[in-house]
């Protein structure tokens, strides 16, 4: 891509894996099965899957950041809220900046957060904390989680 298109410019949205693991089973692997009707053994793979998955996806993006730095800004999802992130989005893209504020809203999505698949994912995922932190462990370093 960058050979092809040198003035191309990647944005890497980095986001927790837990919260990443969560929205990815409740809104993609789970999403027609919203009452909690899940196997243990079936959703505790499923979340380690997706935790290795993660780290992963974000060791090919690292790698790729750091090859053609100049051209790529990591940001963390979690400091979309925040002024400064677009401000300096805004300078890496060599663009002036937007109102971000206004659409904030238009992407947060508060389905499923709530139901017996959510509670039972969120359960599980509290008790597999210390392997998906083991299998997230190299990338959280990487993006200073």
């Amino acid at each position: 891509m960058f050979d092809c298109f040198p003035e191309t410019r990647l944005i890497v949205v980095v986001r927790e894996p837990e919260p990443t693991i969560f929205s990815m089973l409740s809104h993609w692997v789970f999403t027609g099965r919203r009452h909690g009707n899940i196997q243990p053994d079936e959703l505790d793979q499923q979340i380690l899957a997706v935790a290795d998955s993660w780290n992963a996806q974000y060791l090919c993006l690292h790698s790729l950041a750091q090859t053609y730095a100049p051209n790529c800004l990591s940001l963390h999802y979690e400091d979309l809220g925040d002024s400064n992130t677009y401000q300096k989005l805004a300078k890496f893209l060599e663009t002036s900046s937007f109102d971000y504020r206004s659409q904030i809203g238009r992407v947060k999505d508060t389905s499923n957060k709530t139901d017996a698949t959510a509670v039972l994912i969120r359960r599980r995922m509290d008790f597999l904390k210390p392997q998906i932190t083991a299998a997230t462990c190299e990338m959280r370093k990487a993006y200073g989680y």
